[in-house]
């Protein structure tokens, strides 16, 4: 079995830390780890909306890589998958889910901008087969 990539912040370490004020070296490591796991998700839940919303101002998706999308969405797709499938902490790949909802908007406005919205329902459906 694989080693957990991210060990988990035990109540003893909790208890440690934030009660006894005693730092424990691996403790805090894995505290760091957390915050700045968490402060990742967190900060990929703007990634692409700087995009996204230049796209509804524009009303146009002229210029933008359909396949480009279609890949994007595959990989974080698979990543997710592996991650959920090893039970590693959502820390880890949680950026992962916000990023994919964000390409999903902006590969449903390439299509819904450039009157072919029916080709993105086609090729998800093909996707998801």
């Amino acid at each position: 079995m694989e080693a957990n990539p991210a060990p988990d912040f035990t109540q003893q370490c909790f208890s440690s830390i934030f009660n006894e004020f005693q730092f424990d070296k691996d403790c805090v490591i894995i505290l760091i780890s957390k915050i700045f796991g968490y402060a990742i998700v967190f900060g990929s839940s703007f990634v692409k909306l700087p995009q996204i919303r230049q796209m509804y101002k524009a009303k146009s998706g002229s210029g933008i890589s359909e396949m480009s999308y279609i890949l994007e969405i595959m990989v974080l797709t698979i990543a997710m998958m592996y991650s959920l499938k090893n039970n590693f902490p959502f820390s880890i790949w949680g950026d992962s889910v916000l990023v994919l909802v964000q390409d999903f908007v902006i590969f449903f406005l390439i299509f819904k901008y450039n009157d072919r919205l029916n080709m993105a329902f086609f090729t998800m459906r093909c996707f998801k087969d």
